[in-house]
């Protein structure tokens, strides 16, 4: 079965089925950077929200961030900027349709409307202490 999983292969199961579409849910990272071959017209995808929770502080989400800001994070509002400049790079190319968020899988999903001032210092202990993990208690 392995061999036979080619492009035509799956060419022609779209037809037969009359597949026009499918959701995806890989790395947007690996199709921005031009590491993942897909058939524009037929995949349709989804922002993969819980890296950006920092529930756990992941460096390569930060690093990310930093990239599209083309500076160091320090602060909630810099961390807010390149979220919204990486999440608009997405929806442009390759053009998201969706957003994703698999957290109820691994915690309780439980959101309150805090204010700015709080959040930004949950941020801030989260940046300070990385290998702490918020959220759980």
């Amino acid at each position: 079965m392995r061999e036979e999983r080619n492009q035509t292969f799956f060419d022609q199961i779209y037809e037969k089925y009359q597949i026009r579409a499918m959701i995806v849910n890989i790395s947007l990272r690996d199709i921005l950077e031009g590491k993942v071959k897909f058939k524009k017209e037929l995949c349709r995808f989804v922002f993969d929200l819980p890296p950006y929770h920092l529930e756990v502080n992941k460096k390569e989400d930060l690093l990310r961030l930093e990239s599209e800001l083309g500076r160091s994070l320090t602060s909630l509002e810099d961390y807010l900027e390149g979220f919204e400049r990486y999440l608009a790079r997405c929806i442009k190319y390759p053009g998201i349709v969706g957003i994703k968020d698999q957290s109820a899988y691994h915690r309780e999903i439980s959101y309150r409307k805090v204010s700015f001032q709080e959040a930004e210092e949950i941020f801030n202990k989260i940046i300070t202490h990385p290998r702490k993990i918020y959220g759980t208690d």
